[in-house]
């Protein structure tokens, strides 16, 4: 009998693979963090007045959509590690190529909905 047929079965008929974290969730938990905070510092100027202030106010429609959109890939990304824990030469690089185009995709992303929410 495996760890999985061991794990109960959720009612939706999801069955979780185990309980411990893979270093390439730990590794894919964080860059999606530090693309989270690449937004956060993406601002820029430091607010120093009102008008810079209200500036920055305006900017956070933009920043709501982009850390929405991150965060609907990692819980994609998350359910599928939880789903099937799989941590073979294929599936650690498909994700570590879905961590090099979220990191190089969050700036323009930033810039798409900036324009979307003058």
């Amino acid at each position: 009998m495996t760890t999985t047929e061991l794990q109960p079965r959720r009612p939706d008929g999801f069955r979780e693979r185990g309980h411990q974290v893979t270093r390439v969730e730990a590794f894919v938990d964080a860059a999606f963090a530090f693309a989270v905070t690449l937004l956060v510092i993406s601002v820029g100027d430091d607010l120093d007045s009102v008008p810079k202030l209200i500036d920055a106010i305006k900017e956070v429609p933009a920043f709501a959509a982009s850390f929405a959109l991150v965060a609907l890939i990692w819980f994609a990304h998350h359910g599928w590690s939880r789903r099937f824990g799989l941590d073979d030469h294929g599936s650690v690089f498909r994700s570590l190529v879905l961590v090099f185009f979220v990191l190089v995709w969050i700036f323009p992303l930033r810039m798409m909905f900036r324009a979307a929410f003058p």
